[in-house]
C-alpha cells in the first residue's frame, strides 16, 4: 500500500491505518491508535504536522490493537488489549480509546477490566510535536533542525520551536481530562466490569 497517493514516493502507511478529516486538519494513525513519527503518521493542520507523536501505554507496554472503527470522517474508536508479562494470551485489561478532530484533537481514554478482581493500572502518554511539513513527512526528509521547548503548567503542554532568527514560535497546546497529569502519570486501581 503506497502512503498518501499512487503518484508519491512516500513509505508505506502500515496495515489497518486509520485516516481521520476535518476541515483543513487530518490524522493518521497504526491501528491502535498511536502515531510515531518514524511513520508517515501524525496530526497535521493546514499541511504542518502539529503532533508527531502520540503514544499509549499500559504498565510500560504498546498496546496490542484489536479493531477501529471510524464513525463519521473526523471520528473514530480503537479497542486495544493490554498484553500480559506472564507470557499468558488472554488479558483483562481492554483499553478503549475515542477520538475526534475538530478545533485540535480530542481523546477520551477508558481501561476496561474484565478480571474477577481489581487490577492495577499505570497509563502513560508520550507526546511530541515536530512541526515538519507534510511533503517532508511524506517523503521521510525531515531534516530541518529546531529550536524545541516543551512548558507544562497543569494540565496543558505547551511544545515551542523557533525556526530560525526572527521568527516567533509555533505553539501546540493540548487539555487533557482534570483526572490526567502531563507531568505525571496517573496510576490506580481498575475495578472489574460490572463492579
Amino acid at each position: 500500500m503506497a502512503g498518501w497517493n499512487a503518484d508519491t514516493a512516500a513509505g508505506p502507511l502500515g496495515t489497518g491505518t486509520v485516516t481521520l478529516v476535518e476541515g483543513t486538519s487530518f490524522c493518521i494513525s497504526l491501528p491502535n491508535g498511536d502515531i510515531w513519527p518514524d511513520h508517515p503518521h501524525g496530526l497535521f493542520f493546514q499541511d504542518t504536522r502539529i503532533l508527531s507523536r502520540w503514544g499509549l501505554f499500559i504498565n510500560g507496554q504498546v498496546l496490542e490493537p484489536l479493531t477501529a472503527q471510524t464513525k463519521e470522517p473526523y471520528r473514530a474508536i480503537f479497542a486495544s488489549r493490554v498484553s500480559r508479562l506472564d507470557g499468558y494470551a488472554d488479558t483483562p485489561l481492554i483499553v478503549e480509546r475515542t477520538r475526534e478532530l475538530g478545533i485540535g484533537i480530542v481523546e477520551h481514554i477508558t481501561v476496561h477490566n474484565h478480571a474477577t478482581e481489581p487490577k492495577e493500572c499505570l497509563v502513560s502518554l508520550a507526546v511530541d510535536a515536530d512541526f515538519a511539513d507534510v511533503f517532508e513527512v511524506k517523503e521521510a526528509r525531515i531534516q530541518r533542525q529546531w529550536e524545541k521547548s516543551n512548558h507544562a503548567d497543569g494540565n496543558t503542554l505547551t511544545m515551542a520551536v523557533t525556526s530560525g532568527a526572527g521568527s516567533s514560535p509555533a505553539r501546540a497546546s493540548t487539555r487533557s481530562p482534570p483526572t490526567l497529569s502531563w507531568t505525571g502519570r496517573p496510576s490506580g486501581v481498575i475495578s472489574p466490569v460490572g463492579s
